[in-house]
């Protein structure tokens, strides 16, 4: 759950997000199910690990001298933005495959009601001679077997 997760307006830097990008995987499995992320979500993920690698940087060779610290407020703005503009897309993708799966129970449950409006109108023997009770049941079963 995502509010549990970013529960107000603030500012919130899950490491997740941060490893996500890192990791720069364009594919997510999820129960046995390969979903691609979208092409801006990885091109976002590669700014944002950049950005992250300039910042390391920054900080092992920190010396503190006026020149290092805007250059440093100028990265750590930079890290901000790309940071926010990957989570959007990433969360925005996480959400699209959790609904996935979703969808199918809705079918399936569509199905259900179908046949069961079909097996009421025509009777429960008379129904199998009928192509759309055949068609919704073939439905059905690929919609619970996936």
């Amino acid at each position: 759950n995502y509010r549990a997760i970013f529960p107000d307006e603030s500012r919130n830097y899950q490491i997740d997000v941060l490893v996500a990008s890192l990791e720069q995987d364009s594919e997510i499995w999820v129960n046995g199910d390969k979903f691609e992320l979208h092409a801006e979500t990885v091109t976002r993920a590669q700014t944002l690990a950049w950005w992250w690698t300039e910042l390391c940087m920054s900080l092992a060779s920190w010396n503190s001298s006026d020149s290092q610290q805007v250059a440093l407020a100028m990265k750590l703005a930079s890290i901000d933005t790309a940071w926010a503009a990957f989570e959007y897309w990433y969360v925005s993708d996480l959400i699209d495959i959790e609904t996935r799966p979703r969808q199918l129970l809705v079918s399936a449950v569509n199905n259900e009601q179908k046949l069961t409006n079909l097996e009421t109108m025509y009777g429960h023997q008379a129904v199998f001679l009928i192509p759309e009770y055949i068609g919704t049941q073939r439905s059905l079963v690929q919609s619970i077997s996936h």
